[in-house]
């Protein structure tokens, strides 16, 4: 989740809260870490407005990050990104829940023109036809949503994600909420409640602990999850001892099961 536009800081819009901005440089870091994919999908995506909005898109794709959840027009927003690996294809949607520049009522705002927004009425029947049709062998739905700071997900995000799961999506992942929720399982599917932070800071010592996903898939259809324990902050640090058994705890990790059983 990239939870920034990469663009000049030369206005701040009609958004409540912080307003993010980052220099060019950030594409091509992302690039030279070794990110293949981003969601563009957040609150802080209209931050620095349209121009931001079309400059971030702009920096990624010529630092050759492929970016999900945002477009020119809310169709090329809401269309999957498929990364071919080795001979796998794996596809990416990305959406948000949560929208500062217009909070209330994300669909009267110009921004919806420009990121996909969370509503199954589009995303359930897009995963069903992407599943339907065979054109990827692995499904990822990125998620930004919840409450900030809380230990779980309200039940209606909590159904969300199970709705997802049962339209085709072969794991869930979402973040919003700056603090590690635990993995559950649906339908034999991980859903990744809340990913925490990671090259983020924050005061609060709790939203430092955080983890480095892996999700290991098997040709059978099984998924297994680990995690790599960090520390959050400006220079992600990886954490060991007592704190990393708190991050693993957390997520109540390790755990495996195979796709499709329930």
């Amino acid at each position: 989740n990239l939870e920034s536009p990469i663009a000049p800081d030369r206005q701040h819009l009609e958004t409540t809260g912080m307003v993010f901005t980052a220099p060019p440089l950030a594409a091509q870091s992302l690039a030279r870490a070794g990110f293949d994919i981003v969601s563009t999908a957040n609150n802080h995506g209209w931050d620095g407005g349209r121009s931001g909005m079309e400059e971030t898109m702009r920096q990624l794709t010529r630092a050759g990050v492929l970016f999900v959840g945002s477009g020119l027009g809310r169709p090329m927003a809401e269309e999957p990104v498929i990364v071919r690996r080795n001979g796998w294809r794996v596809a990416f949607f990305a959406v948000t829940r949560s929208w500062n520049a217009a909070p209330n009522d994300f669909y009267a705002h110009d921004g919806a023109n420009y990121v996909a927004w969370g509503d199954p009425r589009w995303i359930v029947p897009a995963l069903r036809r992407l599943k339907a049709r065979g054109r990827a062998d692995l499904i990822v739905v990125s998620v930004h949503a919840g409450s900030e700071y809380a230990a779980e997900p309200p039940a209606h995000l909590r159904r969300f994600f199970e709705e997802l799961v049962e339209a085709g999506a072969d794991v869930v992942l979402a973040h919003h909420p700056h603090v590690l929720q635990p993995v559950v399982w649906h339908r034999g599917k991980p859903i990744v409640q809340s990913l925490g932070n990671f090259i983020f800071s924050q005061d609060a010592p709790w939203t430092e602990l955080s983890a480095i996903l892996r999700i290991d898939a098997a040709p059978d259809g099984s998924l297994l999850l680990s995690a790599i324990p960090v520390r959050a902050g400006y220079q992600a640090q990886l954490a060991t001892g007592a704190t990393a058994d708190s991050i693993r705890r957390r997520l109540n990790l390790p755990r495996s099961r195979k796709a499709g059983a329930i």
